[in-house]
C-alpha cells in the first residue's frame, strides 16, 4: 500500500489540507474539477451562502455519480446479454461447421459412388457391346447351316415337282 502524503488543494478560494496515498496531480485534479462545479451554480445565483452552494454541488456531483453508477450497471448487464449472445452464435457457427463438414463428406462419398457407377456403367456398356458382336457372330453362323438346309429343302420341293428323285442326281 502506497504512503499517504499530504496534499494542500484550493476549492473555492479555501484552502484545505488532506492526506491521501494519490499522486498530487490526481488530488488536483479533484481539486480543479469541484471548484468549477461551485463557481458554475454560484454564477447562476444571486446569493447563496457557501453551505448550501458545497451542498448544491455535492448533491450535483452524487446525482452524476449515481446516474454513472447505473449506466456501469447497466453496461456490464449489456455485455452480459452481449456475451451470452457471442457465446450462442459461436455454437451456431460451431454446429453449422460441423454440418458442413458431414455434408463435405457426405458429398464426397456419394461423388465417389457416382465415380464408381460411371465405372459400372461403362464396364457393363463394354460388355454389352462385346455381346452384341458374340451374338452377330452366332446369329450369322446360325443362319448360315438354316440358309442351306432351307436350301436343301426348296430343292427337294423342286425336284419333287419336276419328279426327279435324288437317287437321279
Amino acid at each position: 500500500m502506497s504512503q499517504k502524503k499530504r496534499h494542500v488543494l484550493n476549492v473555492y478560494s479555501q484552502e484545505i489540507s488532506l492526506l491521501s496515498s494519490d499522486s498530487e496531480e490526481y488530488m488536483s485534479n479533484l481539486a480543479n474539477f469541484v471548484d468549477e462545479r461551485m463557481r458554475n451554480y454560484a454564477e447562476g445565483v444571486s446569493r447563496i451562502s457557501f453551505g448550501d452552494l458545497c451542498i448544491l454541488t455535492s448533491l450535483s456531483i452524487a446525482d452524476e455519480f449515481f446516474k454513472s453508477k447505473e449506466s456501469v450497471v447497466n453496461l456490464e448487464a449489456d455485455k452480459v446479454k452481449l456475451e451470452s449472445d457471442l457465446s450462442d452464435a459461436l455454437s451456431t457457427i460451431m454446429s453449422l461447421e460441423a454440418k458442413a463438414r458431414e455434408r463435405d463428406v457426405k458429398i464426397e462419398e456419394l461423388e465417389e459412388k457416382l465415380q464408381n457407377m460411371d465405372s459400372s456403367l461403362s464396364t457393363k456398356t463394354e460388355d454389352k457391346e462385346a455381346l452384341v458382336k458374340k451374338l452377330n457372330v452366332l446369329s450369322y453362323e446360325l443362319q448360315k447351316p438354316l440358309e442351306a438346309r432351307n436350301y436343301q429343302d426348296d430343292l427337294k420341293a423342286v425336284y419333287s415337282l419336276a419328279g426327279i428323285k435324288k437317287e437321279d442326281i
